[in-house]
């Protein structure tokens, strides 16, 4: 999904090719982030200033192209200098309808004209659902987060039941998990992501975390007497397939 920023496109009037920058090492660095995508495509584009407010008070997370997206319809998105870009991006995909779609802005819109936000004080016609769809659509960080919580505990206390001996000496605490995945940027997630770019600014993270390979059978040995689970990402975030 990261990676998709560049495949976004510039469109004029006429088809056009696109150039594309010649390939760089990935992870060049720990701590600027790749900026291949930002490469202008069409220098004939009138240059677009950005407002101080732009890049002084926001995290840079990621490294945006010089262009500020005033509006969008479907899979295109619009700047202030009138150009027009083929969004492959959808807001790292998560507009799934595309820009300005007519039944989705029509129900916010209904709903904002009745009720915004009346907090947890107060029982809403719409919170409960609501709340029930994020159990089923928990981001990865969380879900990860309470996935290490839940198996350390539970293995601890099968464990004893196994042995006879108190919970807290359980040894079966380590996690193995495989390089190239992306599972999260908070703590527990991170310390099972083994990527410099991630980790290194953040460290010492959570102990207890071995390393593997996808797909290399010598990854079993890491599993031993220790291990109380496997965590795999079939399809690697940070494998260059998003």
């Amino acid at each position: 999904m990261k990676s998709a920023n560049r495949a976004m496109l510039r469109t004029t009037t006429r088809p056009h090719l696109v150039s594309q920058a010649a390939p760089t090492a990935r992870y060049n660095s720990t701590k600027t982030p790749c900026t291949a995508y930002t490469q202008v495509t069409h220098p004939d584009a009138p240059a677009e200033s950005l407002p101080p407010t732009s890049t002084k008070h926001i995290l840079n997370t990621y490294a945006r192209p010089p262009f500020i997206a005033t509006h969008g319809k479907g899979p295109w998105l619009y700047t202030t200098s009138s150009r027009k870009y083929l969004d492959f991006t959808a807001g790292i995909a998560v507009n799934a309808l595309g820009h300005g779609d007519a039944e989705f802005a029509r129900v916010m819109g209904e709903q904002a004209a009745k009720i915004s936000h009346t907090s947890n004080v107060f029982h809403d016609e719409w919170a409960g659902k609501f709340a029930s769809l994020l159990v089923g659509l928990t981001k990865r960080e969380e879900a990860n987060e309470g996935a290490f919580k839940f198996v350390r505990k539970i293995v601890k206390e099968r464990w004893a039941e196994s042995t006879g001996k108190p919970w807290d000496q359980s040894p079966k605490t380590r996690f193995v998990c495989f390089e190239n995945a992306f599972h999260g940027r908070s703590m527990g997630a991170l310390s099972a992501t083994f990527n410099p770019k991630y980790q290194k600014p953040f460290e010492p993270l959570v102990p207890g975390f071995d390393l593997g390979v996808l797909n290399d059978p010598a990854a079993l040995d890491l599993v031993t007497d220790l291990t109380c689970a496997v965590i795999v990402e079939p399809i690697q975030g940070e494998g260059g397939l998003d």
